[in-house]
């Protein structure tokens, strides 16, 4: 996993890993997979961050939003994955925003939606 801008050496936590064994026998066919992803803060929380996942192992099925007052924000990556390989696409790009909303620390409030967007390419290589 590669990981750069602006991103602490502990973002390791933010990715629930999908072992390899595990991955293989959920997706057979699929050789390789890369997936790019740039997360942008917008409005009060400026700010951009990049992760290149590459291997099997490293495929996380869900990514935290960066965003340090939202609530209940991440990114579901197997479910990309799972639609990609259900109808064997090669390749997909697009945009998805935040699903969490803005908040008071514990959740108490509700301000809005969080503005940040993730910008996902996937490559998959099949058999």
């Amino acid at each position: 996993m590669i990981i750069e801008e602006n991103v602490s050496p502990d973002c390791k936590e933010l990715f629930e890993p999908i072992s390899a064994n595990l991955f293989d026998t959920l997706y057979p066919d699929i050789e390789s997979i890369r997936i790019e992803i740039i997360e942008k803060g917008l409005g009060g929380y400026s700010y951009k961050k990049k992760y290149v996942l590459y291997q099997k192992a490293d495929i996380g099925r869900n990514i935290e939003c960066g965003n340090p007052r939202c609530t209940g924000g991440e990114l579901e990556l197997k479910k990309f994955v799972d639609q990609m390989y259900r109808r064997k696409f090669k390749n997909l790009n697009l945009i998805q925003w935040c699903q969490g909303y803005k908040g008071s620390p514990y959740g108490k409030e509700r301000y809005g939606a969080c503005p940040n967007q993730f910008e996902i390419d996937i490559k998959i290589e099949y058999y």
